[in-house]
């Protein structure tokens, strides 16, 4: 064992005795102590004065510390049980439990007594959904009733049997069978006869009603509004023997709106179809400027993200605000598009580069024609990808001369004639020019006295 460390026997300037362990003069000065002791035994053999007059060196005398005292026993601590609190709210859903089961400590209500997980609980008494190929994965939730599942997959099992079920019988309507007899069996197969109007048997209902609806079969559709609605059925919706439905004899809710008379002229025609893109006007002309911009040489290639940076800095566009985002989203989509018009073609990538080539070798039309194709990719949000090509191949339009306008005989003709009816000269010169715009365009005979009309 290393020898015991003693404490200096030296005193502080204070009185106090000095804390540092004892190396020097038989280990009872420490090393500070020591050498004060050792010059001022030198001035003291050196001075006869000092030795005549001063004490030699001596060491205070200080109390051994007394030894501690023995530990008194701690008294003994008795642990007071608190009374249980009783648990007035389920733990699961927060709601006040009853009276019966907070007296008898339950935790849970009762309906989360049924549906909360139950690792606890044995596996034969465990829902078994898992067994059936609904699931990969364990359902830990107790089993209801005489079946062998929980009651949430017990309701999904008999609901997907049923819609089976009526999908089938939709079906067989459609092809010709009785509906009474197809209603009989969807009923004879999903309910039992002692069942009372449940959870199934009104979903059962409504997918009858909405079988009536798909097949326009007026007894039945009626007949499922009174079991539906007892109290209400005199007011509810009806079909008539047409098919459609009706409210208190008024108009049909279900049936279009009023549809407009037949376009008179070409241009009426292409304004009112909302998918004019797919005409063969805006086809022709979409695929000549795609072959355009298809035949361009050296092609820069540049990555989605760096066009749209070069596009945000350039237009003072900020890249946060929610418009700008779902541009950049959209296009990156379309540009990660495998296949637009034929297998792996890439056609939307291909574009914008040949496009954006296009855009960064046109001079001082550079701002413009990026404002255009910003312009024309807000416009192609929602577009299929005919629409989204077809606004490509329009940004370069009035700008190159390569590229067609994708403007039809109508609407050359509506411009052509609202030109001439602002023209402050007599009607029938106005008429004379019209006819004379007639025959450049071969606008038919029928078609011009409407326009005439309106001078």
């Amino acid at each position: 064992m290393p020898p015991p460390i003693h404490q200096c026997h030296a005193s502080k300037a204070n009185g106090q005795r000095c804390g540092y362990n004892s190396k020097f003069f038989n280990d009872q000065l420490c090393g500070t102590h020591d050498r004060m002791r050792r010059e001022y035994e030198q001035h003291r053999a050196q001075n006869p004065w000092i030795e005549a007059n001063r004490r030699p060196y001596q060491l205070p005398v200080w109390n051994v510390p007394a030894e501690p005292a023995a530990p008194v026993p701690e008294p003994e601590v008795v642990e007071v049980v608190p009374e249980p609190v009783a648990v007035t709210e389920c733990e699961a859903c927060g709601l006040h439990l009853a009276r019966y089961r907070v007296r008898n400590g339950n935790r849970f209500c009762s309906r989360c007594e049924v549906t909360r997980d139950r690792p606890d609980l044995p596996v034969e008494q465990r829902c078994s959904y898992h067994l059936h190929g609904g699931r990969r994965k364990e359902c830990l939730k107790m089993r209801h009733g005489q079946h062998n599942m929980c009651k949430t997959h017990h309701k999904i099992t008999r609901t997907a049997f049923f819609k089976a079920n009526v999908r089938t019988a939709t079906g067989d309507i459609l092809q010709g069978v009785d509906w009474r007899i197809v209603v009989a069996e969807v009923r004879a197969a999903t309910v039992t006869s002692n069942r009372r109007l449940g959870d199934l048997q009104r979903e059962i209902e409504n997918k009858l009603l909405w079988l009536a609806q798909v097949c326009r079969i007026p007894e039945l559709y009626n007949a499922q509004q009174v079991i539906l609605h007892p109290w209400g059925h005199h007011w509810g919706l009806r079909m008539d023997a047409e098919g459609n439905i009706i409210q208190h004899g008024a108009h049909n809710h279900w049936a279009p709106a009023n549809q407009l008379p037949p376009a008179r002229t070409e241009l009426e025609g292409f304004a009112r179809d909302g998918q004019n893109v797919h005409t063969k006007v805006v086809t022709d002309m979409t695929n000549g400027n795609v072959a355009v911009l298809l035949a361009t040489e050296n092609v820069i290639e540049a990555t989605t993200t760096d066009i749209f940076t070069d596009m945000v800095v350039s237009l003072k566009k900020d890249p946060h605000l929610t418009s700008v985002v779902n541009v950049i989203k959209d296009c990156i989509t379309w540009d990660k598009k495998q296949t637009c018009r034929l297998k792996d073609d890439w056609l939307y990538r291909r574009l914008l580069r040949a496009l954006w080539t296009r855009i960064k070798r046109s001079g001082s039309f550079q701002m413009d024609l990026k404002q255009r194709l910003w312009e024309e990719m807000v416009d192609s949000l929602g577009m299929c990808c005919d629409g989204h090509i077809n606004r490509l191949a329009n940004v370069m339009v009035g700008f190159d001369d390569a590229f067609g306008s994708q403007v039809s005989t109508g609407e050359t003709l509506q411009n052509r004639m609202a030109a001439i009816s602002e023209m402050e000269i007599e009607t029938e010169q106005k008429v004379k020019l019209a006819n004379s715009v007639f025959a450049e365009l071969a606008v038919p005979e029928p078609d011009r006295q409407a326009w005439l009309e309106a001078f």
